[in-house]
């Protein structure tokens, strides 16, 4: 990407940073681009007028916000899928009740597209204003560096997308993670989702994504982890990623009452479930008690199963 793009997606994902509570509309964060002294050198024809230029500037920047938007955001939960969501969450000082029930929907998009309502009371088409995730923290609050935190998160998070997660399946266990069952049963349908989805075959060469770090910490999944750091190597087992704290030029991943930092997700050498039980057992163990939870998810989480074991199975690969 050349880099006067970079600077526009750069500069969106700062001022959805700089108004993580209160939020931010799509024709604000144009508007303050497109009147600020980022520099963006697009070179046109000589025989372009002044006001052509500034029209084509505009175009320009309107068009790659609405880029960087739909690259940094996910889809927001239907309240049928969380009339049950307890609130657990813990925020900053000084934050609302209004902007905490607000974070509820979202487990682990990076950023928050937020719907408008009609008269009729349906969701319009394009998103009202958009938030930043509630795990992700950032180490300073002096307006400089934290653009260049912005400019460093952005970049992680468009280095790897190959760790893909099945955000549905997120959906339906956040909204039912409150249901109580039994703790010897009570990690099963996380364990089964995590194994899957980090299972060796789905995740290519061993690259991890920013989306699949904040989906473990939104289910508070117990992971082992292993790092490359400053060419050391660390090895975390049974962890609980809390939160992700941005600084310009590093991340930090707090868990358990400790933390660690990396220079890049790429760092990541390592990531599966911390259960002991094969996928195989974790799945037979996970139909025991799908019967506690919806229809809705019982029926997605055996989609989500077949879809995994049915391939393995055809070409005899043990899970």
């Amino acid at each position: 990407m050349k880099q006067i793009r970079l600077n526009v997606h750069y500069e969106t994902l700062y001022l959805i940073v700089a108004h993580r509570y209160n939020g931010i509309s799509p024709e604000a964060i144009k508007k303050d681009i497109l009147n600020s002294e980022t520099p963006f050198d697009i070179e046109y024809p000589l025989c372009f007028s002044e006001q052509a230029l500034d029209k084509k500037k505009q175009e320009y920047i309107y068009a790659e916000v609405s880029k960087a938007l739909k690259a940094l955001a996910r889809l927001k939960k239907k309240d049928e899928d969380l009339e049950d969501y307890d609130d657990t969450y813990y925020f900053d000082e000084n934050v609302t009740d209004e902007q905490k029930e607000d974070y509820k929907y979202y487990s682990n998009s990076i950023v928050i597209g937020v719907k408008n309502l009609t008269r009729k009371g349906e969701e319009t088409k394009r998103n009202a204003y958009y938030r930043l995730n509630k795990n992700i923290k950032f180490s300073t609050k002096d307006a400089t560096e934290l653009k260049l935190a912005s400019s460093f998160l952005y970049l992680q998070f468009t280095n790897s997308e190959d760790a893909l997660v099945d955000d549905d399946m997120v959906k339906f266990i956040t909204a039912e993670r409150e249901i109580i069952i039994e703790d010897d049963y009570k990690d099963f349908i996380v364990d089964t989702f995590v194994q899957i989805t980090t299972y060796k075959d789905k995740v290519v060469d061993k690259k991890y994504s920013l989306h699949l770090l904040l989906t473990l910490a939104s289910l508070q999944a117990k992971i082992n982890i292993q790092i490359n750091s400053n060419n050391s190597i660390y090895n975390l087992n049974n962890i609980v990623i809390d939160s992700l704290v941005f600084d310009k030029d590093k991340f930090d991943i707090k868990c358990n009452g400790i933390q660690f930092s990396l220079s890049s997700i790429e760092d990541i050498q390592f990531i599966e479930s911390a259960s002991t039980n094969t996928i195989r057992e974790n799945i037979q163990e996970s139909d025991k008690i799908l019967c506690n939870y919806s229809k809705e998810l019982q029926s997605y989480f055996k989609d989500f199963v077949n879809n995994f074991t049915g391939p393995c199975d055809m070409f005899f690969q043990k899970y």
